[in-house]
């Protein structure tokens, strides 16, 4: 995870993960100095690009609704003792 923080160009992934990570920038709105569109293309073919924009764009929906909605409630733990021999 280290690895992935801001400062993931600097960091030893291989190209093709940084180019996907400084794409999902672009997707979110993180992408400061419009590197991340130039780097994907050419690593990526169109329907991968789609299907990463698409995952990226799922994800940060997802993790929008939750913060949104707020944790879940207290649920009751319910214990089911195993079978004794």
């Amino acid at each position: 995870m280290d690895a992935i923080d801001d400062g993931f160009a600097d960091a030893e992934l291989p190209h093709r993960w940084k180019a996907a990570i400084a794409w999902a920038d672009v997707v979110i709105g993180a992408d400061t100095d419009g590197s991340g569109a130039s780097a994907v293309t050419a690593e990526f073919t169109a329907a991968e690009l789609a299907e990463l924009t698409l995952t990226v764009a799922v994800a940060q929906g997802f993790s929008k609704a939750a913060i949104a909605w707020g944790p879940a409630p207290d649920l009751p733990t319910m214990t089911i003792p195993t079978p004794g021999s």
